[in-house]
């Protein structure tokens, strides 16, 4: 169908098609391949003088661009998505656009910026009042509460949001919430609760493929095995998962993968493995953009030399951290930071 539309015309019916499989490929962990077919996409739309479309095709373009670690190309592509998104009707595109620019911003260290597309998404959801907008701006809001270090409030607004999702049928969305929701009841000691709804999102995904969502929850249930003391189920997941993320076009799953494999190398007593893992998983955060992450990739080092003995080390890396935290509004970075301290 594709190639007989091709060879007729540039039509919307041909973008269309084109735009679906880049969805496809952005859940296959194929940012590269939808990359070229979303260019494809905005392309025609250009020539067909549709600005709502080429607003769509751009941000899933941004999205491909972002999870391979593109952020300046990804932040362009979403700049002219709001732009084309605002001179249209309001739904069509804002809600999607606004909740990437919020998630990019807090990692990029713009919290203002991502309080204003917060605000953004309220307005919207006001005006349209539907679920699929309030839903956004809920999980907006939950990962805004989680960076301001406000855990009880964020997972109130991911059970908003998760409800929301679910009312609108929006199955990709509640998984991406859960998997967020289960990282930060991780971080908070809640092991049980977040390997629940990390199961409850990868049971069902199990045998299709290494889809994104997959791979990540069954990085997360890695991580979570270290936690609970149970190594070697850690080490056999992560020895499955090694081939599919470490060649993977999608920068977060490599820098999830590192962090993983160091946090059972530090379990494990293997203070020099933990390191190189962490440093490796560090370069590609900041070479992506990705700050935030990158500043907790330096405290998670730092507590590996606090762990192997290295105080001064572990000392310096966790103030450096706690100042540049507290500069960019990272709240919840920088009261880690400071545990740390109180536990050295």
């Amino acid at each position: 169908a594709l190639v007989a539309t091709r060879a007729a015309s540039p039509t919307n019916s041909g973008a269309t098609i084109l735009a679906n499989l880049g969805t496809l490929e952005l859940l296959r962990g194929r940012p590269d391949l939808a990359e070229i077919r979303l260019r494809e996409v905005v392309g025609i739309f250009r020539s067909l003088e549709r600005p709502q479309k080429i607003a769509f095709a751009l941000d899933n373009l941004a999205q491909a661009l972002w999870e391979q670690g593109r952020a300046s190309a990804a932040r362009n592509c979403l700049d002219e998505a709001i732009e084309l998104g605002r001179a249209g009707p309001a739904a069509s595109v804002l809600d999607a656009a606004y909740l990437h620019r919020g998630q990019w911003d807090l990692e990029q260290g713009a919290v203002g910026s991502a309080v204003a597309a917060a605000e953004g998404l309220e307005r919207l959801a006001r005006e349209v009042g539907t679920n699929q907008v309030a839903a956004r701006g809920a999980f907006l809001g939950g990962l805004l509460a989680r960076t301001l270090g406000r855990p009880a409030e964020a997972l109130e607004r991911f059970g908003t949001a998760r409800r929301l999702f679910a009312g609108a049928g929006a199955a990709e969305q509640v998984a991406e919430l859960d998997l967020q929701e289960a990282g930060l009841l991780s971080s908070l000691g809640e092991l049980a609760r977040a390997r629940v709804l990390v199961n409850a999102t990868v049971e069902p995904m199990r045998g299709r493929g290494d889809r994104v969502d997959l791979v990540t929850g069954e990085i997360q249930l890695a991580r979570l095995d270290v936690r609970e003391g149970d190594l070697e189920s850690a080490a056999r997941r992560l020895a499955r998962l090694r081939s599919a993320a470490e060649k993977s076009p999608v920068v977060g799953l490599r820098i999830a993968l590192l962090a993983a494999s160091a946090e059972l190398a530090k379990a494990e007593g293997r203070s020099d493995d933990a390191r190189r893992h962490l440093d490796s998983a560090r370069r590609l955060a900041e070479e992506a953009g990705r700050k935030a992450t990158a500043l907790e990739l330096r405290l998670d080092r730092a507590a590996v030399d606090l762990a192997s003995g290295d105080r001064p080390a572990a000392q310096r890396e966790r103030a450096e951290v706690e100042r540049l935290a507290r500069a960019a509004g990272w709240l919840a970075i920088e009261e880690r930071a400071r545990r740390l301290a109180r536990e050295s």
